[in-house]
């Protein structure tokens, strides 16, 4: 809500969509994409409402962990699917560029949660369900049908609370085990949600990556991989380290960055190629976006606070949760 706040504090119209569509299906890239085009369509035909001065106003998206998916594939999708958006730039944070990776990355951590929330999300009607189902059907054991229930009900955040050091790769949770991520009907469908795969669905309009390198929710490699093969195939990237923060603090920390990107792409004045540097301060500036948005920036000081350094506020409060279900 802060991040929203500073953008209609500075006079911009902001649209935050429901982009994982009527049956909440979380994380299907291919979906989300298109939902988030669909409703920057809506917004244009508000022309009266809003005061616009025209039919085909300015957009920049943006997005951040869960939002990445929905930005990045509506980046990917846009020439394909809804070319008329006179979009100016994309910025994504935290991005989650191969849910493949990410479930290595996550399965038995603390934040373990996100996963049974991810099956979930792909299991929808609207998303893979018909492909999906029959074979969860067929490895799922009583447990993971439970877990996978409790996704279906509640949010991720509680999902977090009840499933912190799980893993949707063993046996107890479905009878394929690991052998699941080569099985003939899910391996595709992993394939078809992972970013950068396909030149056609390269951006056209400037794109501003930002991810903390010791990243423990989304891996900062499948990142980096997404940058480089996009800059391959021609697209404008800008990408962005933080090397002192973890996912939730470089939400706040990058910011101001992602920011200063949307003003300039509305502006016109991104610079087109790709480039990379690496921050190293783990604090804001109270001031460094103007008086204006100082409100702004004190509660994302407040919010880093609250996290600890390198969100370890966040994650001894699940360990804590982890330890506490074991026993």
């Amino acid at each position: 809500m802060f991040i929203l706040q500073g953008f209609l504090l500075q006079g911009y119209i902001v649209s935050s969509p429901d982009y994982e569509g009527p049956e909440a299906a979380f994380i299907p890239g291919r979906l989300e994409g298109p939902v988030t085009l669909d409703s920057m369509r809506a917004v244009s035909q508000y022309k009266d409402t809003l005061g616009f001065s025209t039919k085909t106003p300015k957009i920049v998206g943006y997005g951040y962990s869960g939002g990445s998916v929905a930005t990045s594939w509506a980046a990917s999708l846009h020439n394909a699917y809804a070319p008329e958006l006179p979009v100016l730039g994309w910025a994504t944070g935290g991005t989650v560029a191969n849910i493949t990776g990410t479930l290595l990355h996550l399965d038995g951590t603390t934040f373990a949660g996100f996963l049974p929330a991810a099956v979930d999300g792909l299991l929808k009607p609207s998303a893979y369900g018909a492909q999906l189902e029959p074979v969860v059907d067929r490895i799922i054991t009583p447990y993971g049908r439970s877990i996978l229930d409790f996704a279906d009900e509640f949010c991720g955040a509680e999902v977090l609370l009840v499933f912190p050091g799980g893993s949707i790769l063993s046996t107890g949770f479905q009878s394929e085990g690991r052998g699941l991520l080569y099985d003939p009907v899910v391996r595709p469908i992993l394939q078809q949600c992972t970013l950068g795969v396909n030149r056609n669905e390269t951006p056209t309009a400037p794109i501003y990556m930002f991810h903390a390198s010791q990243d423990e929710v989304i891996p900062y490699d499948d990142a980096i991989t997404l940058r480089n093969s996009w800059c391959n195939d021609g697209a404008s990237v800008e990408f962005v380290t933080y090397a002192n923060g973890g996912h939730l603090t470089t939400e706040a920390l990058g910011f101001v960055g992602a920011y200063q990107f949307v003003n300039n792409a509305f502006a016109g004045t991104v610079k087109p190629g790709c480039s990379s540097k690496t921050v190293l301060d783990n604090t804001l500036d109270p001031i460094a976006l103007g008086a204006e948005l100082e409100p702004v920036i004190a509660g994302l000081l407040t919010t880093l606070l609250k996290l600890g350094n390198m969100d370890s506020n966040a994650k001894n409060n699940l360990t804590i949760l982890k330890e506490s279900v074991s026993s």
